[in-house]
């Protein structure tokens, strides 16, 4: 167990006092998670991602004092601090590809300021099997990345890549990077690009935030509810305040609807709008003990208008605000909970009110697109009620019909951004069963294992697609639309089923390189539809995860 967390941490992770943050999707935090619910750490808290490396180093060494020889943590700490620049000596191939310590192609450090520059590069292949017809798709992705730290509280991050798809394109989509990307999707041409960069502030009890970055914000990260991986990366200003017990945390976002394309004449052409679409998120935290964890978050969506500041006041009750503001909005109410009741298990929940109609609970009748909810359960398991190395995460989520839609057209004040849902990866009017399970098999090896259930109520729709009933089971039909006096229940409409099993190997050869190799299998059905795919990617990556 000392090598696989050495090796880990080796290959991936600089421990010194750095503010720069670590991508949401690297494998140290489903690490420290297995960490917390073994009882070997405490105070982790992940219930929004991505951390610095400040705050990771911090629970890296909890790990130190009672597990790892401390000569030899101490050996890697040194190596970190002292980054080495890969053409200072001979050995370049030799430690940009093998090495363990984190070395960087140019480095400059001194005792105030430390800049570091290196390259980003992906290769990717993937191969879909839809009913026993193969389509295949390679990606190469190249880029850049820079980062500035100025002393022990402030970073500068700036990360940039453009790539290149060959083979079929809608198997390349399977990608969310390729997925979500306007250039490939909209123009046609087989590039496509992307880019993160922000400024990060961090002290021992403040963070604040200012830039382009992913960021997953749930109580469970199997289907975070409130930010989640489906929807592209957006720009926030984000702050964070604790101290003992208490935390608090605000977000602003930017983001992103449809463009619209008007034509005016023949001879101005046409004129391009994008229509201005915001988030506020603010959540309360309070740790009763250091194994119980609460939190209540509101959330706002507002489009259509400038900044709003009653939503860049993070000390005000948006419910109320956006009432006296003529009730223009869409609100959520969410509550979370997590409690580690023994060492090796942890229950988690959290319940999300999109709205809520008191006068329709008294008498019998709450089940109304008036009253709209999504609630998940879950635990989290590791020895000694599993294998050793072992952590094993379950989740169900239900969604009920209509919720995170709106009783508007379009999708401006949807749940979504750029179409994609901002939490759970599902529509209204599903439900979700989720089994992960994570081993790190060895210092080089984690496995990952994952099966989803997922059942959804859809709205019905004539051969052209036009909507005939809506059974709340789309983000982008207003509430309102083609409805009958009796309410739908949780999984009305044309029921579907699918069911998705997943096999990701990730291999660690060094601090910069890793292979990924994932195998997909999708079973959807429907009344007589039933499809079948297998989807496998290749992957190598040199700085990226």
């Amino acid at each position: 167990m000392k090598k696989i967390i050495l090796i880990l941490l080796l290959f991936v992770y600089s421990i010194s006092a750095q503010t720069e943050l670590i991508n949401s999707n690297d494998p140290i935090y489903s690490y420290l998670k297995f960490q917390q619910v073994s009882g070997k750490i405490t105070n982790y808290d992940d219930i929004i991602l991505p951390l610095s490396k400040k705050s990771i180093a911090g629970f890296v060494l909890q790990i130190d004092s009672s597990k790892i020889n401390n000569k030899n943590i101490h050996k890697y700490c040194n190596n970190v601090i002292n980054s080495q620049y890969i053409w200072e000596n001979s050995n370049i191939i030799s430690d940009a590809l093998f090495s363990g310590k984190e070395n960087n192609v140019i480095i400059y450090k001194d005792s105030l300021i430390k800049f570091t520059t290196d390259p980003l590069f992906s290769s990717v292949f993937i191969n879909n099997n839809v009913e026993g017809i193969n389509y295949k798709a390679g990606l190469l992705i190249y880029g850049g990345k820079l980062i500035l730290n100025y002393g022990n509280n402030l970073a500068a991050y700036l990360e940039a890549w453009n790539g290149f798809q060959m083979g079929d394109r809608e198997t390349a989509k399977l990608d969310s990077r390729v997925n979500q990307s306007f250039s490939f999707n909209q123009t046609g041409i087989k590039y496509f690009d992307g880019t993160l960069g922000y400024i990060n502030y961090e002290n021992q009890n403040i963070s604040l935030f200012a830039g382009r970055s992913r960021i997953l914000w749930g109580a469970n990260l199997l289907n975070p509810m409130i930010l989640g991986n489906s929807a592209q990366p957006f720009d926030f200003i984000k702050f964070n305040f604790h101290y003992k017990k208490f935390n608090y945390t605000f977000l602003h976002g930017w983001l992103v609807q449809p463009r619209r394309i008007i034509y005016v004449d023949s001879l101005t052409g046409n004129v391009r709008r994008k229509d201005s679409k915001y988030i506020a998120i603010n959540r309360i935290g309070f740790d009763p003990t250091e194994r119980l964890k609460l939190g209540v978050t509101q959330a706002i969506i507002y489009a259509n208008r400038p900044l709003e500041l009653s939503y860049l006041n993070p000390f005000l009750l948006w419910e109320s605000a956006q009432r006296s503001l003529n009730d223009l909005d869409n609100s959520f109410l969410n509550f979370d909970a997590r409690y580690l009741a023994f060492n090796g298990c942890e229950f988690v929940s959290s319940v999300t009110f999109d709205d809520l109609n008191f006068n329709l609970w008294g008498d019998g009748s709450w089940n109304t697109q008036n009253n709209r909810l999504a609630w998940q359960a879950g635990l989290n398991l590791t020895y000694p009620y599993i294998f050793k190395n072992m952590l094993l995460n379950i989740d169900y989520v239900q969604i009920r019909p209509f919720t995170f839609s709106h009783p508007e057209i379009g999708e401006s004040l949807t749940y979504t951004n750029n179409g994609n849902p901002l939490g759970v990866n599902l529509q209204p009017n599903s439900t979700a069963l989720t089994i992960k399970a994570t081993y790190f098999y060895s210092e080089n090896f984690i496995i990952v294992l994952r099966f989803d259930k997922i059942d959804h109520g859809n709205n019905i729709y004539d051969e052209s697609g036009n909507l005939v009933y809506n059974y709340g089971g789309s983000y982008l039909i207003s509430t309102t639309t083609i409805l009958s006096d009796k309410a739908p229940k949780i999984l009305d409409g044309i029921l579907e089923h699918t069911y998705k099993s997943n096999l990701d190997i990730k291999y660690l050869l060094s601090y910069n390189v890793n292979f990924d190799f994932a195998f997909n299998y999708v079973h959807y059905k429907s009344k007589n539809v039933s499809k079948n795919s297998f989807e496998s990617f290749i992957t190598l990556n040199y700085n990226l995860f």
